[in-house]
């Protein structure tokens, strides 16, 4: 299993059990599509940084890619099984 670490943040839960289901319905879940959009938050933001205060730690996102891509696929073949 990878490193993940397990996050905690607060959310209405209306708002939180609409996202589980948009989520399902795009054959993800909530924990995946977080983690994608955290990740392209990162990017958007570092690419607008001067070099200076930019995180250059590029092996650290391609692993953080790859983490995420591995769930996909996971996450994609569970819900063929069903």
């Amino acid at each position: 299993m990878s490193e993940l670490k397990s996050k905690h943040f607060r959310v209405s839960e209306k708002e939180w059990e609409k996202f589980k289901k948009f989520t399902r319905l795009k054959g993800s879940n909530a924990s995946v599509e977080l983690r994608r959009f955290i990740n392209k938050y990162n990017e958007k933001v570092q690419e607008n940084l001067p070099p200076e205060e930019s995180d250059n730690e590029l092996e650290d996102t391609k692993e953080i890619f790859e983490i995420i891509n591995q769930e996909d696929e996971e996450v994609l073949k569970v819900l063929a099984e069903e």
